[in-house]
C-alpha cells in the first residue's frame, strides 16, 4: 500500500517523513510520503508552532505512548492500519 498525506509546513513533511513512514511501513506500507500544499510551498520561512527538534524530543518517549496518551492520533493509526488493500493504487512494479 502507498500513502500520500497533504500537510502544511515543514515539521508535518518531517514528520511524515521520518516518524509516521518508518511507523507504517511495519504495517504493511511500501512508500509513505508528503506533499506541501497551499501557500506553504511558495514561502520561504514556513510559519508553525514548533521546531523540529522539540518534535523530535517529544517523540522520544515512543509512539506506543503518545498512542496511549493522545486517544485521538491512536485511533487515526488504527484505522490507517485497518484500511483494506482494495484501498491501496499501486498500478506499478514496487
Amino acid at each position: 500500500m502507498r500513502l500520500l498525506v497533504h500537510v502544511e509546513g515543514q515539521t508535518e513533511e518531517l514528520f511524515v517523513g521520518e516518524v509516521l513512514a518508518q511507523h507504517l511501513y511495519g504495517h504493511g506500507y511500501t512508500m509513505v510520503a508528503a506533499r506541501l500544499i497551499g501557500k506553504a510551498r511558495s514561502r520561504n520561512r514556513r510559519g508553525g508552532a514548533r521546531r523540529w527538534a522539540d518534535v523530535l524530543a517529544a517523540l522520544e518517549i515512543g509512539i506506543s505512548r503518545i498512542r496511549r496518551e493522545c486517544p485521538h492520533l491512536g485511533e487515526w493509526l488504527d484505522r490507517l492500519e485497518a484500511l483494506p488493500a482494495r484501498f491501496a493504487r499501486d498500478p506499478g512494479p514496487t
